[in-house]
């Protein structure tokens, strides 16, 4: 029995959609207020939104490192810290030899709502993530920290 090539195609794209659609897995979660406190007082901004788009690049240091940067515009759904917006974007950078996590701070955006909770330094709907640890799907923050989240967070 021969397979003909439109078969074949037909499932791959079946296949490539399915992916596509699917939820993303938790590779890191929120569960502690504590860390919660910690990130939000450091931070200049805390919003959750929804990726729009994303772009990433990659240059050369004079020494011969590498720097990745990827910049990732977002659709501001709450704000829990720092000035109401509607869109901003958020830029990450990866030193290969300084950092232990990758340059794509955000998957890029696959078609499907995914929501993140992020931390981020800067001003004027410009914001950098800084490291690992400072974005969060926000189905993989507990509902205990989001409860905390609400009702706004006091700094020393």
């Amino acid at each position: 029995m021969m397979i003909g090539l439109s078969s074949i195609l037909i499932v791959a794209c079946v296949c490539l959609t399915a992916m596509a659609d699917s939820p993303p897995e938790c590779t890191e979660r929120l569960n502690s207020v504590a860390k919660l406190k910690d990130l939000y007082c450091d931070a200049h901004v805390v919003f959750t939104g929804t990726p729009l788009s994303a772009m990433s690049g990659v240059s050369t240091t004079p020494e011969g490192g590498q720097i990745e940067t990827s910049l990732t515009d977002f659709s501001v759904k709450g704000v829990y810290k720092g000035e109401e917006e509607y869109n901003v974007q958020v830029m990450r950078s990866y030193h290969n030899q300084e950092d232990q996590c990758s340059a794509e701070a955000f998957p890029a955006p696959r078609g499907v709502s995914e929501i993140f909770l992020v931390f981020g330094t800067g001003a004027s709907g410009r914001y950098d993530v800084q490291a690992c640890g400072h974005r969060f799907l926000w189905s993989c923050v507990s509902k205990k920290v989001q409860k905390a989240l609400r009702r706004r967070i006091r700094c020393n």
